[in-house]
């Protein structure tokens, strides 16, 4: 126990640095303790930016971080054009993807065989 003085001659006990004043009151909360020189609790803190406090629980769903409260970040996706499976679990959600897929392949090549044509016919290069 540490001691605070309040009036002449009149000590009150408070708690050092092992006893925990303020719980943590979320996940990117931090649990305050009392230190040696203050009788008092110290200011709220929290983790910081970087501290990851929800994993990602599938392929389209993003890591979340604290954001200097005491919760965690609301649940996030991936950001629209990144690549995930997710959603593919049939059968036929997975021949739609295919067929994308190779849609994109045969435009592709088309704008590729035209752009030789045209290199072949007049000299043109594409960059």
């Amino acid at each position: 126990m540490g001691y605070a003085i309040l009036q002449k001659n009149v000590k009150l006990k408070f708690n050092v640095s092992t006893a925990i004043c303020r719980a943590s009151g979320g996940v990117c909360d931090i649990s305050e303790k009392m230190y040696r020189s203050s009788a008092a609790c110290p200011t709220d803190e929290f983790n910081a930016s970087t501290t990851l406090c929800r994993n990602n629980v599938s392929e389209c769903d993003a890591k979340e971080f604290c954001i200097g409260t005491a919760n965690c970040q609301a649940d996030i996706n991936k950001s629209n054009g990144d690549f995930c499976l997710e959603g593919f679990a049939n059968l036929e959600n997975a021949k739609q993807a295919a067929q994308m897929i190779l849609d994109a392949i045969l435009q592709a090549y088309s704008v590729w065989k035209y752009s030789l044509q045209l290199h072949k016919r007049y000299g043109w290069v594409f960059r």
